[in-house]
């Protein structure tokens, strides 16, 4: 066999993809260590874009209403987080297996696919987030090298595989908290202490605030992680592991660093503190910027990994050959998006969630799943789980102004699946056939 046919068959044979077959549930054998589960959760929710946007919420806000909105933020997501994160606990599926028993086995393409979507446009922000710290600006040379060869690295080493990314994840969380504790605390000090940097915010803030839409914008940037959550619980040996998998990532993570990105953007700087950190010294520099390109590199080969599971799982094409692809094109797209974080986030807020609706519908309301192997005689195609899903995405655009349009979404997506399911249902019944 050649060098180059041994490469073909590496690179499109998921059953050489030895660390996890996308395709099947995951069996007792697979589960893992619980402490090690919650603190791989804690590295993957110390995403430094995390830090963009409490840096965003900062410009428009007191300290104070951003401490609240966050929390509120946060704290929808993770409830998203806890019922998606029961499921892949319970039945041990990957997001694409689960969407697979949902919305059917060629169904389960649009929802996938959507979030693939999602997640490349994300990927080219953490990419895009990778040029910006080793370039301290958003154009130039720099930034241009600086992120294709971040998105090299983070694209090959999830193609290789992430597992010896974990060795690396505890000391990059505990980096990034740790200097961004430093640098927090070096930034207060700069504007005369807390209370004066209270009162510089409050100072500083806008006249109108939108706290709908500035919510909706912290559920956007982690509703998607939230989504694929089951991708860790299903891996746990207990519930209260399951639970903590969320909690651990979507509330103390992610709260951590946006009140990061919070307090270096209200001292009068950037939402990443490595230019700050340069400006003490080449050596608080280096570790600044080593700190922040490690957390990105990590992180975003943890959310890069996710979406070529899920289309490997919908699809049967191979896990690297998807991963590789997604990988390039979100490098080319961060040449753009970076800029425009806060537009995709919203996006992100308004078509994420109905995503789910009829997922946790299915499972909590109307009987869970049948088959929790995936057998291959279920529908083709679940007409109701589509229709509910477009309904919801359709609605976040007329959503009343007293509702975010992410739960506003969520909600119309699950009534719209159980009226058809339980219409469906009753339909049969009367014709004396069996669902």
């Amino acid at each position: 066999m050649t060098e180059q046919s041994r490469l073909s068959r590496w690179l499109t044979d998921n059953a050489t993809d030895v660390q996890d077959d996308p395709n099947r549930p995951i069996t007792a054998e697979g589960k893992q260590n619980g402490l090690l589960l919650l603190l791989v959760a804690i590295c993957w929710g110390v995403l430094a874009t995390g830090m963009l946007v409490g840096g965003s919420l900062i410009r428009k806000m007191p300290f104070e209403d951003v401490l609240w909105v966050t929390l509120v933020g946060n704290s929808i997501t993770l409830l998203v987080g806890w019922l998606a994160g029961e499921i892949g606990y319970r039945t041990g599926l990957n997001t694409g297996l689960i969407f697979k028993e949902v919305y059917g086995r060629r169904g389960s393409i649009l929802p996938v696919c959507l979030l693939t979507v999602l997640i490349t446009g994300w990927h080219a922000v953490v990419v895009g987030a990778m040029g910006f710290a080793w370039a301290q600006q958003a154009s130039g040379t720099a930034f241009v090298l600086g992120t294709i060869a971040g998105g090299a690295l983070v694209t090959i080493t999830t193609v290789i595989g992430i597992k010896s990314l974990e060795k690396l994840a505890v000391p990059k969380a505990v980096l990034l908290i740790g200097t961004g504790i430093y640098a927090s605390i070096l930034q207060l000090d700069t504007v005369g202490g807390f209370e004066a940097f209270l009162a510089l915010t409050r100072a500083q803030a806008a006249p109108t605030i939108d706290y709908i839409g500035e919510i909706n914008l912290v559920v956007g940037s982690w509703i998607v992680g939230a989504i694929v959550v089951a991708e860790y619980t299903r891996f746990a040996r207990t519930r209260g592991i399951a639970m903590g998998i969320p909690f651990c990532a979507l509330m103390v993570a992610q709260w951590t660093v946006q009140i990061f990105g919070a307090i270096g953007v209200g001292t009068g700087g950037e939402y990443e503190f490595t230019a700050f950190l340069i400006a003490q010294g080449a050596l608080m520099g280096a570790i600044g910027l080593i700190t922040m390109l490690l957390s990105l590199w990590v992180s975003g080969s943890a959310n890069l990994y996710f979406p070529g599971v899920q289309v490997a799982a919908a699809s049967g094409w191979p896990r690297r050959v998807v991963t590789l692809v997604i990988g390039a094109i979100g490098t080319i797209g961060a040449f753009g998006l970076y800029q425009h974080f806060e537009g995709f986030i919203g996006i992100l807020g308004n078509i994420a969630p109905p995503i789910i609706g009829p997922v946790i519908c299915r499972y909590y309301l109307l009987g869970g799943f049948k088959s929790p192997a995936i057998s291959e005689g279920g529908a083709p195609v679940s007409l109701p789980a589509i229709a509910a899903f477009c309904v919801g995405a359709a609605a976040t655009f007329f959503t009343p102004p007293f509702i975010l349009p992410a739960l506003f979404g969520l909600l119309v997506s699950m009534a719209v699946y159980l009226v058809a399911m339980l219409a469906t249902r009753r339909s049969r019944a009367t014709a004396g056939t069996e669902l």
